[in-house]
Parts: C-alpha cells; structure tokens; sequence
C-alpha cells in the first residue's frame, strides 16, 4: 500500500499519491496539503459511541475508533467509512493506513455505519452522524474545523462522497447522543 501523502480539500476529501495529486485539476478554492511525517506519540481511542439507534425492541450503539496525534496543535480531521460491498463495516481495518494518517498529524476516526438489510438513507445518516460527533468533539481530540474530510473505499468510497454532496443537507439528519 502507498502511503498517503496528499490531500486535497473542498467540498469532500480526495486522497491520492502526489504525483497524481499533481495532475487534478484543483476545484477552485482547494487547498493541496502535504504532511511532514512525525514519529511523536499517536493516542488510540477505540469503542466510542458517536450515535445511538433507538429501536422498538432494542438501541444500538454505533461505534468509531479515533487515532490522535499527542500535540497541542489544531489537526487536520478525517473520518474513514469502510467499504465492502454495504455488507459489513470494520470500522477496524486498514491500522496501518491510519495509522500513517495519524504520524501525517490527521485526527483519523474510522466508523462503522449500518448495513444490509437496512436500507437507505441509513447509512448516510450514520456518516453524517459520525461528521456531527467529530465537530461536537473539536476541542477534545484537537480538530480544526476548517480542515475535515471523509475517506472511503470501495462501497464507502460512494458513502463518503455522498456524505460531502449533501453537506448541509438537515433532510439527511437523526438525533444524536
């Protein structure tokens, strides 16, 4: 796996290697980043409940993972969704990802969603609740929230960018904890 070393900002996140972050055209007002690795300290925060789904039997608590680079700067955020096909959402994969993310100087959440049979929009609803979680959280994890994005593979590669087209959008909203 290539390690990630740019990022570009708009309206969602796009990740690529840099020599083909090179040859993108830029949507006007993108910012290229490019992250000097670290080897400090990286806090990993597993089992937190970033929404609940209450049912009429049972709730749910859905859960992410937070990686965060120990300093006292404001960091740039990224929220990864796991891909698979809408099937199921290890939230758990891809560490070594992340965790190069994390020595990038990135606040990296990775968050599970619901999968099938539930059907649309409930995963939206589920990214978007983990992007509400994060901004709520800024101060404790150390964001700046004017750098944030959204990462995805495969099934959650769609998720993710469907999560930053209706940025904004209060239709796709569910209460949170």
């Amino acid at each position: 796996m290539n390690i990630i070393k740019t990022l570009l900002t708009g309206a969602f996140a796009v990740f690529s290697t840099h020599t083909i972050a090179s040859n993108l055209a830029l949507t006007e007002g993108a910012e290229v980043l490019t992250p000097q690795f670290e080897n400090g300290q990286i806090d990993s925060l597993s089992g937190i409940i970033y929404s609940q789904i209450k049912g009429t039997r049972s709730n749910r608590g859905m859960r992410m993972s937070v990686m965060v680079p120990r300093d006292d700067k404001l960091k740039p955020a990224v929220i990864y969704i796991p891909g698979r096909g809408f099937t199921t959402s290890d939230y758990e994969k891809f560490t070594e990802m992340r965790m190069s993310l994390a020595k990038a100087g990135f606040v990296v959440a990775a968050t599970e969603y619901r999968v099938v049979p539930n059907k649309f929009p409930a995963l939206l609803e589920d990214a978007k609740a983990a992007v509400r979680f994060l901004r709520a959280h800024t101060k404790e994890y150390g964001i700046d929230l004017e750098r944030f994005g959204v990462l995805g593979d495969s099934a959650s590669g769609y998720l993710s960018q469907i999560t930053g087209a209706t940025n904004g959008e209060n239709s796709l909203t569910k209460v949170i904890i």
